[in-house]
């Protein structure tokens, strides 16, 4: 009972992602540049962003709005607790800049190259705002986001069953 509790509130987020895209756009900016273990902190709409590279990618694409991605990704609470990871589960695949995840993502990822670890530290504005998730983000809660990127293509890339 508990693991399907655990897998519908796992879609649940994931298609909260999606749907907390389309009512917020980041405006255009240009692709950040993070050197390694150096904390980049950048205000977007007025709200800060901050991205942290753990390891820079040694892939030759960087992504770029239009760009597929495939990601894993850890998402944890304030108090550093797990609120989901897909490492467990499928890599997480979307469009970059088609408003299919939430604005830190579609400015956080930007200029990453596949095998790039990135932390994205999220106020709730560029998140799940003051509308949360049920069961897993309380409203206003600030995110932190530890995203691997597997791959980035200009093609759709499939999403297949593990």
């Amino acid at each position: 009972m508990r693991k399907i509790l655990k897998t519908k509130m796992g879609l649940m987020f994931v298609a909260l992602i999606c749907f907390s895209s389309c009512t917020r756009k980041p405006k255009s900016v240009a692709t950040p540049t993070v050197p390694p273990n150096e904390l980049i902190v950048t205000s977007l709409g007025g709200h800060t962003l901050k991205i942290k590279d753990f390891v820079m990618g040694a892939g030759d694409v960087k992504a770029e709005r239009g760009h597929y991605m495939k990601v894993h990704y850890v998402a944890k609470g304030p108090k550093n607790q797990v609120l989901q990871s897909t490492y467990k589960a499928q890599p997480y695949v979307f469009r970059l800049g088609n408003d299919e995840t939430i604005p830190a993502w579609e400015y956080g990822l930007l200029g990453a190259t596949v095998g790039t670890k990135r932390r994205l530290i999220v106020p709730s504005p560029l998140a799940y705002d003051d509308v949360g998730v049920q069961g897993l983000v309380a409203p206003n809660e600030v995110i932190t986001f530890d995203i691997e990127v597997i791959a980035i293509s200009d093609q759709e890339i499939e999403q297949k069953s593990l």
